[in-house]
């Protein structure tokens, strides 16, 4: 299990899964998801076209689906940690529709490879040779700028949803505020991602009725997001809740994510529960999320919470934390940082969680 996935489970180990699903509900689906259940190792292009579609529509039992895919740009905070887990050795700028998939996995690592098989599917797609699939059918496509509605007799742009988020997770959510706003009661958002659910989180005080699908095989569940909210109030309960809420993109930033980096040998959980349970933090994580311009004490406050994330609750200097654990046996990446260093990482995660 992942430090991300341990969180997760830790949030919603008190929520009970639901079933059925809500009524009145919109389905919105991380690209991620789909690309990575399809597994058409051994088809051709043109036939994996049509069998990840089959899957987005099978994905509910109502008439909308909302699609979504991340977009892949060069200059981007993302790029360093997409190189570090690319492992495809052949680049397709180009996708033919006869060609063979062979190691599907290996070519989703490829940012390049994604983005020519999206452009793939949104062209084929429009295609007539689909419309009976899509009768009665409302799906609505997200990539790079431009938003696409389609069904069985039409396909347009949707001008009013053009956004130039990068990622799925935080486009997600401003599409599901665009879509309760039309009118539909609950959204049901199917993702494997952590990040989507810290988010989600975050939101829970704007976006009302929101539900995450998530797991594999065996252990795919739907959580409604506001009992994992209740149970966080039992668990917390000499903490505001709305605040560990609106605190919770700077923790999980500040404990590394795509774009952030991690602490070697440090669990989420232990952070989490560090940051909810003691309330000078608590008000550092949230001036994280909400400031641009950082006060000095920030960063002081940023070497305490190291200091107890590693032990030493009683020490506030990170230098000298990290002078005392290098004469014991202690690989060097499980270092604590130095002070420059943890500047350094502080002013990465109040970016990366305000943007």
């Amino acid at each position: 299990m992942t430090n991300k996935v341990s969180l997760l489970h830790s949030l919603e180990k008190d929520a009970t899964p639901l079933t059925p699903p809500p009524r009145n509900h919109d389905v919105i689906i991380d690209g991620m998801a789909v690309e990575h259940k399809c597994k058409p190792t051994g088809k051709t292009f043109k036939q994996m076209a049509l069998h990840m579609l089959e899957l987005i529509l099978s994905t509910t039992i109502n008439n909308r689906n909302h699609f979504f895919f991340f977009v892949y740009r060069e200059l981007s905070i993302t790029k360093a940690e997409r190189m570090r887990r690319s492992s495809a050795k052949l680049n397709f700028s180009r996708i033919v529709s006869s060609q063979v998939i062979r190691q599907w996995n290996n070519f989703l690592s490829s940012s390049q490879n994604k983005t020519a098989l999206i452009q793939f599917l949104c062209h084929n797609w429009k295609s007539e040779k689909y419309h009976h699939l899509l009768r009665r059918k409302q799906v609505y496509i997200a990539f790079e700028e431009i938003s696409y509605w389609f069904n069985g007799d039409e396909w347009c742009e949707v001008q009013e949803s053009r956004s130039n988020e990068e990622g799925a997770d935080t486009r997600m959510l401003l599409h599901a505020n665009r879509t309760r706003s039309n009118g539909i009661e609950n959204i049901l958002i199917h993702t494997p991602d952590t990040d989507v659910f810290i988010i989600m989180m975050f939101f829970l005080n704007s976006i009302h009725n929101l539900y995450i699908k998530t797991g594999t095989k065996g252990k795919l569940r739907i959580i409604d997001l506001e009992t994992v909210k209740e149970a966080c109030k039992n668990s917390f309960q000499n903490t505001d809740v709305d605040k560990v809420f609106n605190a919770i993109p700077g923790l999980h930033a500040s404990i590394g994510c795509d774009t952030v980096t991690t602490f070697a040998g440090k669990e989420k959980v232990k952070a989490f529960k560090l940051g909810t349970t003691n309330n000078e933090l608590l008000q550092f994580f949230q001036v994280i999320r909400n400031e641009w311009a950082l006060p000095e004490e920030i960063y002081s406050q940023a070497e305490r919470f190291i200091c107890h994330f590693y032990g030493h609750r009683e020490e506030n200097d990170v230098n000298l934390l990290r002078y005392c654990a290098r004469s014991g046996k202690i690989e060097e990446e499980e270092l604590p940082p130095h002070l420059s260093s943890l500047r350094k990482h502080v002013d990465r995660v109040n970016y990366q969680s305000r943007i």
